[in-house]
């Protein structure tokens, strides 16, 4: 899924990619001197964010930008080393705003404690897990007399209901619940074809813990999941750095050391944006 999505976003940006060519040209040869390789993903990112920083240069004032040739340079050294497509799927924006498709899947069916539309896994974090979803055991169903079981056949001798002040009852295996603690008195009835529930004490609060016959046909009782495309805003953040120095400071910097300035504070620039990155 993320390759084809990956393969689209390329295909929309193959002519920015054919334009700036010269410029992912030697961001390869940097990255392959590395021993690395400029993937796809890096070269759409980079194609992007060029032809991004040519439309805002073309819409600034030129008289506030000493060379735009640097805005250049510095993007093809600093985008392909940066550390997040390494990490994750990467896509670099069009715009300071986006939108973000994930996708979202959620129980469908009420069953024990768990709620329909509870969400138990997306595509950026796991939610609330259930171990008893898909199992014949339902855990903690919330029932009072008069009130059926929502899951059946119920497996005779499996339930178990609490009430809210804690005494617990059991069924007998021939539809009685009872009371253990009182001698096994019987103190309601559950029909186990229906689930039809009455109990002399089980109010609101009371829960019930059972097991169903899960593979029987065709009354089946089968819980549900739920897929659905979900998606969340984005806004970029802008980040700007500018570098000054002196022509007496260029001059014995090649001079003294064989240095050039341009060459030094791209590289402290590229730094900081990198460790910027890995602290916000």
């Amino acid at each position: 899924m993320v390759e084809n999505a990956i393969n689209k976003m390329a295909t929309k940006a193959t002519p920015k990619i054919k334009m700036y060519e010269k410029y992912i040209r030697a961001a390869e040869a940097v990255q392959k001197a590395q021993g690395k390789t400029l993937t796809l993903e890096k070269k759409v990112a980079l194609a992007t964010t060029l032809n991004n920083t040519k439309m805002i240069c073309e819409a600034t004032n030129s008289a506030n930008i000493p060379s735009k040739t640097f805005f250049m340079d510095m993007l093809t050294a600093v985008v392909p080393n940066l550390i997040a497509p390494d990490i994750v799927s990467t896509q670099a924006l069009e715009s300071k705003a986006g939108m973000i498709s994930y996708l979202r899947f959620s129980y469908g069916s009420d069953k024990g404690q768990t709620t329909a539309g509870t969400m138990f896994n997306n595509s950026l974090y796991t939610g609330h897990s259930d171990p008893y979803y898909s199992a014949r055991v339902i855990d903690g169903e919330a029932v009072e007399t008069g009130i059926n079981f929502e899951y059946v056949p119920i497996l005779p001798k499996t339930v178990t209901v609490v009430l809210p002040d804690g005494n617990t009852y059991t069924d007998d295996g021939a539809g009685n619940i009872i009371n253990p603690a009182n001698g096994n008195a019987t103190v309601g009835t559950i029909n186990y074809a229906t689930g039809a529930f009455t109990c002399t004490t089980a109010v609101t609060g009371s829960t019930a813990t059972y097991e169903y016959n899960n593979e029987q046909v065709p009354d089946l009782k089968v819980p549900e999941i739920n897929l659905s495309l979900a998606q969340i805003p984005i806004f970029a953040k802008s980040r700007k750095l500018a570098a000054y120095w002196g022509f007496d400071a260029a001059y014995d910097l090649k001079q003294q050391y064989g240095a050039e300035i341009l060459e030094v504070m791209s590289a402290q620039a590229a730094g900081e944006i990198a460790h910027k990155q890995l602290v916000a």
